[in-house]
């Protein structure tokens, strides 16, 4: 029986305060890492919405290149059209595009 007590006695574990202060700092670390995660979330999104405008950016300017080209074309070539053909040029950067439309004088 004395063995027992002794046992006991002599047993080491955590004090209430070391459980504390543990929980404080994960809880810290925890909130952090959220807070990360959040804000790379944020910033996903923004990117996500900025690629999207660009590719129906992309898709109008070919629509109205494509409609613009096509202006002065009579396949039947029966009458005059009302214009005569263009020559369009795209330059530009990489996010940016200008289109230029010379017409004859």
């Amino acid at each position: 029986m004395k063995h027992l007590i002794e046992q006991h006695i002599n047993a080491r574990g955590f004090t209430l305060i070391e459980i504390m202060v543990t929980m404080l700092l994960s809880g810290i670390v925890i909130g952090a890492v959220y807070s990360i995660h959040q804000s790379q979330l944020h910033i996903y999104t923004i990117q996500n919405d900025a690629v999207a405008m660009q590719q129906n950016e992309r898709a109008g300017m070919d629509s109205l290149a494509r409609d613009i080209r096509m202006a002065g074309y009579d396949p039947t070539e029966a009458e005059y059209s009302g214009l005569s053909p263009t020559r369009i040029f795209q330059t530009g950067g990489r996010c940016k595009k200008q289109l230029r439309l010379l017409l004859p004088l």
